[in-house]
């Protein structure tokens, strides 16, 4: 198969006109600039206006889905959200709804452009939307208790889940232990075995998301203590004095491969984060909530290796990445085209486990996956960042190892 595009965004750094992309075996055999279009009909040529590596979703809770809607925007607090979360758990009646909105999810995530997402899943269910949708996919289990009798099971059903083997498409399994007040000190003890252990278990945690965690972990107090207290959990004794803090005291620095929102990061604790690490930036998220503007251009500026996710529908609008792309856009006046681009592809791509596997994901460029987003534009003669950004761009068709989704 060959790939015709009129522009291409190629090896992470250069916009390159008249572009010849073959692909054989779901792998980029060869690339060719500056040529005239082929005198190829049918199923052997694709067209494109402008043609992208596909984006990465580096965040996303596609479990949570069927709350689209149904949840406060700009809540009073941090805690009153994951109060309603809390409120809002699942009965075994709800598991229809469930997997209809992930299913609709999943076909959503690959309609926006979207080749290849990370998922905190609790029980491995979206798995098979996400192959369904011929969606590349890291799953990442999460575990989490303030007790050790509510903490234990779970982290062995993670554990097991972990050990499963995966689809084609599955590129790598991780530990989602969710975040410094979701877990007690039963469940810290055994996180820092695993870390320490010979696997060498990669962890994604939710960090330096908001004043009221910086506040809990400090002092164990604030509104998310009084939340906890009055659900009866223990809370547990806290002195860091930031996230980073927390994972250092812990031991659990090293193992802590995705940082996700890292809002409230000091940038010598986010430069941490370089590749194969990364910091996931969750811009519809920061709407949701109101959030001040985060330090993104500064975190780039010292090498943090900083992601785009979409997060949950229960905090998110959309989970459309070249939408996400846009949202970015208007709160960043200063990143350029490639900077946006960049960070919805490449760099999740030299994160891990995408930069063990043996063909690149998040770049056009020989060798690499066939995984594309190819877009339609209406402005297709000003700048890269003009063209992502502007209301009439669209996401025209996606590529997935060769397969061709049409829109």
């Amino acid at each position: 198969m060959q790939i015709y595009a009129e522009m291409a965004w190629l090896d992470g750094r250069t916009l390159s006109r008249n572009v010849l992309v073959s692909v054989d075996d779901g792998i980029i055999s060869d690339i060719r600039r500056s040529v005239p279009r082929p005198e190829v009909s049918g199923a052997g040529l694709r067209e494109a206006q402008l043609l992208l590596p596909g984006f990465i979703n580096a965040h996303c809770h596609l479990e949570y889905s069927h709350l689209a809607g149904q949840m406060n925007r700009n809540p009073p607090s941090f805690a009153s959200w994951l109060n309603q979360m809390i409120a809002s758990g699942s009965t075994p009646q709800d598991g229809g709804r469930k997997n209809s909105a992930m299913e609709k999810a999943a076909e959503n995530l690959r309609a926006g452009g979207c080749t290849t997402v990370f998922d905190c899943s609790t029980d491995g269910a979206s798995e098979t939307f996400l192959a369904n949708a011929e969606l590349r996919h890291v799953l990442l289990f999460e575990c989490l208790g303030l007790t050790r009798e509510r903490a234990e099971p779970l982290l062995n059903r993670a554990l097991e889940l972990l050990r499963e083997p995966g689809g084609s498409l599955c590129v790598g399994r991780g530990l989602a232990p969710h975040s410094p007040y979701s877990v007690g000190s039963w469940l810290l003890g055994a996180l820092r075995s695993l870390a320490a252990g010979d696997a060498g278990i990669a962890m994604a945690w939710h960090l330096a998301e908001s004043r009221e965690e910086l506040e809990y972990l400090q002092k164990a107090a604030g509104p998310i203590a009084e939340l906890l207290a009055g659900f009866g959990f223990p809370l547990a004794e806290q002195n860091a004095a930031s996230a980073w803090d927390f994972l250092i005291q812990n031991g659990l620095a090293e193992s802590c491969v995705h940082a996700i929102h890292g809002n409230l990061f000091a940038p010598a604790e986010a430069a941490h984060f370089h590749a194969p690490k990364a910091v996931v930036y969750c811009p519809s998220t920061n709407e949701w909530f109101g959030r001040r503007r985060v330090a993104v251009p500064a975190m780039l500026a010292e090498g943090t290796n900083v992601c785009l996710g979409t997060d949950s529908l229960a905090s998110s609008e959309t989970l459309d990445m070249l939408q996400l792309l846009r949202i970015t856009a208007g709160q960043y006046p200063e990143l350029t085209g490639p900077q946006l681009i960049n960070i919805s592809t490449l760099n999740a791509g030299r994160s891990w486990p995408l930069s063990e596997q043996k063909n690149t994901i998040g770049i056009i460029a020989r060798n690499a996956v066939a995984d594309f987003a190819a877009l339609a534009t209406v402005v297709p003669h000003t700048s890269l960042r003009d063209m992502l950004t502007h209301n009439q761009t669209r996401v025209d068709w996606t590529m997935v190892a060769g397969q061709i989704e049409k829109y």
